[in-house]
């Protein structure tokens, strides 16, 4: 259970209406809420249609009359109803109102001695009794608690002394900025003399005139605010909000969800919920990537000392969730913790298997990789080939594996070949699988026989998915089976009913291969087509493509500028590439030397593309 008390030191900031959106809007996202109206003289939740109580509901004025009457403290269920709200996420709102508004409300609220009752009437004991029945009886992910403005009482056992978080809701003047440094400052010296965990402040500029500050009266009166209240963070701002919905009371989330009111609302929600790392979500985006980039950074060495912390926290708070412990792992790889990474991979992996979670493929094939990376490359090739035998992995899953054991060995392992993963595979998926084995010609021949599922190669009729049948077009071509790719690549396009650059470029490689001729007719269509296709700057394998192409239609011009385009592209993204050069994948600096040849050929060199030559001379 997280506590955030929502306080303002003057009214007209909105600080009901956003409590309201704030706690049905966790409710959305599958969470349990109660909500706590400790305003008590102007009381404000359950008037709110989807949170109205039956008539003579009581609530806090009535538990505490009913505890000063009998000196016992009431059970907590009679004071609480579950507001009538139907939400598919399975959340629920709860509400304990102010009390049982009836004629005698006042007298009821009049009697109530707070000083009396803290002095005499034990009080303080008496609230965490009460907060004790909220975690024990209702079990709420979180609360919220709506407090009386102003300085009071009951402001102060809202803020003080019930809650994790106060959000302290204000317009930025000089009325609000005086009357909150006394209540901030007595915040903070709670937190230090009690010893308990620091009470967090959220700081929120609400109903801010949304116009052009050209004198920059709010810049500086916000600066004023962050100075004089020591404001660490940015508050956040919500910006006035003109809308007869207001009058009608309206839950903004859920009846305006795309509006800019409700966009604050949620900012304001991620806000609160970046503290309570008992929230698997919130826990979750504690290691978001942002976040990590930040505590990898030298620049951020107090962020990195907080993020360990943090880290540590919600391993605490989650030991037994896959997905938190890899994610605690990564981050922890990036702080440079390698030992505890290796732990928590470990952990993840455990606790999917054990879990029978569907996605350990995912954390184990995460924590090979890791291992990998630090090099201790033992049984790393077997943890795959395991990986591998289950029927449950994902796509995605089988590409990373590919990966990573292409990085192991330059051959693939007899027994891949019959690996469960690939034979569960739509022929569109196994495509997709097969892109990924371009790194030797031994890995390539492995793409061929799954593509084909082990049938004869001349078996050209067996997909009808002209995706299968352009990628086993290619495998085909770097296998130097050249006929068998021309029947594949022209079937894709009958199939397609459409012509398509990538697939008329590799008919052009295939027939050259074949014939030992440039066929100039088809390279023509590929450079006619490449000025109605999408934009493809920053792809080096493009322009060096595109570069034979206008080679072999004779705009050696432009071939050449193509090829300096591809050099450049290449050196400032220098990661592994596809080069049509060898129909492979291949380093940068190799795609480099491929260019050269290609230059080499531009000149009028006798050379041949090298999975052509490759091919002459094993025949």
């Amino acid at each position: 259970m997280y506590t955030t008390t929502f306080y303002s030191f003057k009214g007209g900031v909105g600080r009901t209406l956003a409590l309201v959106n704030v706690g049905v809007e966790l409710a959305n996202s599958g969470k349990r809420v109660l909500l706590v109206d400790f305003d008590l003289e102007a009381p404000g939740i359950d008037t709110f249609e989807e949170l109205r109580a039956s008539d003579g509901q009581p609530g806090i004025v009535d538990y505490l009359c009913d505890y000063l009457k009998a000196q016992c403290p009431p059970e907590f269920d009679g004071y609480r109803y579950r507001a009538p709200l139907e939400l598919a996420s399975g959340g629920e709102v709860w509400v304990m109102p102010a009390g049982k508004r009836d004629t005698g409300y006042a007298a009821r609220l009049a009697s109530i001695d707070w000083q009396d009752l803290y002095a005499t009437k034990n009080g303080f004991l008496l609230l965490e009794h009460l907060k004790s029945q909220w975690a024990t009886e209702l079990k709420p992910d979180y609360v919220l608690i709506d407090s009386r403005t102003g300085h009071t009482e009951v402001g102060g056992i809202c803020t003080r002394q019930l809650a994790d978080t106060v959000v302290i809701l204000f317009i930025p003047n000089e009325q609000n900025l005086s009357g909150l440094a006394g209540v901030v400052s007595a915040i903070r010296t709670e937190s230090s003399r009690s010893g308990r965990q620091p009470i967090n402040l959220e700081f929120v500029a609400s109903n801010v005139p949304s116009l052009d500050d050209e004198e920059e009266i709010l810049k500086g009166m916000m600066r004023k605010f962050a100075k004089t209240l020591e404001i660490a963070e940015r508050p956040l701002v919500i910006d006035r909000y003109d809308s007869l919905q207001l009058l009608n009371q309206s839950i903004f989330v859920l009846h305006r969800p795309r509006s800019h009111l409700t966009r604050s609302y949620r900012s304001l929600l991620r806000r609160i919920s970046q503290y309570n790392l008992e929230d698997r979500d919130a826990a979750l985006r504690a290691m978001s990537p942002q976040r990590l980039r930040a505590a990898g950074s030298i620049a951020y060495m107090e962020s990195r000392s907080e993020s360990e912390v943090k880290i540590r926290e919600v391993i605490t708070k989650h030991p037994d969730d896959a997905e938190i412990l890899c994610k605690a792992a990564r981050f922890c790889s990036e702080l440079g913790q390698a030992n505890v990474a290796k732990t928590l991979f470990d952990r993840a992996v455990e606790v999917a298997k054990s879990a029978h979670d569907p996605r350990r493929f995912q954390y184990h094939l995460e924590a090979i990789d890791f291992q990998i990376s630090t090099g201790k490359n033992d049984g790393a090739v077997e943890d795959l080939l395991a990986i591998l035998q289950l029927d449950t992995i994902e796509v995605h899953g089988v590409i990373r594996a590919i990966q990573l054991l292409q990085e192991l060995q330059p051959a693939p392992p007899q027994e891949l070949a019959n690996a469960k993963a690939f034979q569960q595979l739509q022929d569109r998926d196994l495509a997709e699988v097969s892109s990924e084995m371009y790194l030797t010609r031994e890995w390539q021949r492995l793409a061929m026989n799954l593509l084909f599922r082990g049938r004869p190669w001349t078996f050209t009729s067996r997909s009808s998915d002209p995706h299968w049948l352009a990628e086993a077009g290619i495998t085909a071509i770097g296998l130097g089976q050249f006929v068998l790719a021309i029947e594949l690549l022209n079937e894709s396009a009958r199939l397609r009913n459409d012509t398509i650059l990538r697939d008329q470029f590799n008919l052009a490689m295939a027939r050259w291969g074949a014939t030992g001729e440039i066929p100039a007719a088809i390279f023509a269509n590929v450079v006619a087509l490449e000025s109605k296709t999408s934009d493809q700057t920053g792809n080096a394998n493009y322009e060096q493509c595109l570069a034979l192409a206008e080679f072999a239609i004779g705009n050696i011009g432009a071939a050449v500028r193509r090829i300096s385009d591809a050099r450049r592209i290449s050196r400032e993204v220098p990661f592994k590439s596809f080069s049509c050069w060898q129909y492979l994948t291949v380093s940068p600096l190799e795609f480099l030397k491929d260019l050269e040849s290609m230059e080499q050929l531009f000149a009028g060199a006798p050379v041949f593309p090298k999975f052509i030559a490759d091919t002459r001379i094993t025949r």
